[in-house]
């Protein structure tokens, strides 16, 4: 864990910077995962997630950007009806508006490494029940790696984050506080750059 925090310290100081001021990037990413849950129930339906987060960001300095994000989460989960012994879609749709800050980190002319951090607040509804809907509040940290292959195009990995959530949809007994870290689960993302002049 010491050679990171080295590697993270160091190497700003022996590479160049990747990005001039006022460069803008536009991007995201889409997730999509389909679960069977019980593979012994032929008629069972497939549990879905779909993520859309859309973002766009500036660069204020050479090595670190601000900007704003937008998280459309839906889920649908099939459950069994105990009266009618039959599956039912129970779906969840969580919209998330927020801002974010990244500070930039090169490794080579190609290659950087950045760590981000998010705050967005907003709400998700059950079943499409206005009347059931939860405020969602959350702030995260993650670390990305950066691949830039063109001066106006970015792949981007995610592997791992530190998050804090909160739901609190009025009711004593729905509210939730959520810490978790996570060192699995790999997030792919690409961002398109305007105005960009690598220094």
């Amino acid at each position: 864990m010491k050679y990171l925090f080295t590697l993270l310290f160091l190497i700003p100081f022996t590479v160049s910077a990747q990005f001039s001021k006022g460069t803008v990037a536009i991007g995201g990413n889409v997730s999509y995962t389909s679960i069977l849950q019980d593979s012994d129930i032929s008629d069972m339906p497939s549990a879905k997630y779909l993520t859309i987060n859309p973002s766009v960001g500036m660069f204020v300095s050479p090595s670190f950007s601000l900007g704003a994000f937008v998280q459309i989460y839906s889920t649908k989960v099939p459950t069994i009806n105990p009266y009618t012994n039959l599956f039912e879609e129970g779906k969840v749709v969580s919209s998330i508006y927020g801002i974010f800050a990244r500070k930039y980190f090169p490794l080579s002319d190609k290659f950087l490494i950045s760590i981000n951090g998010r705050v967005g607040v907003g709400s998700k509804v059950t079943d499409g029940d206005s009347e059931n809907k939860t405020n969602q509040f959350t702030a995260s940290l993650s670390p990305v790696f950066t691949f830039l292959p063109h001066e106006k195009w970015g792949f981007e990995a995610s592997f791992a984050h530190l998050r804090y959530e909160t739901n609190s949809p009025g009711s004593y007994y729905s509210n939730s506080d959520d810490f978790s870290v996570s060192l699995g689960g790999l997030g792919f993302g690409v961002n398109y750059y305007i105005g960009r002049k690598a220094e």
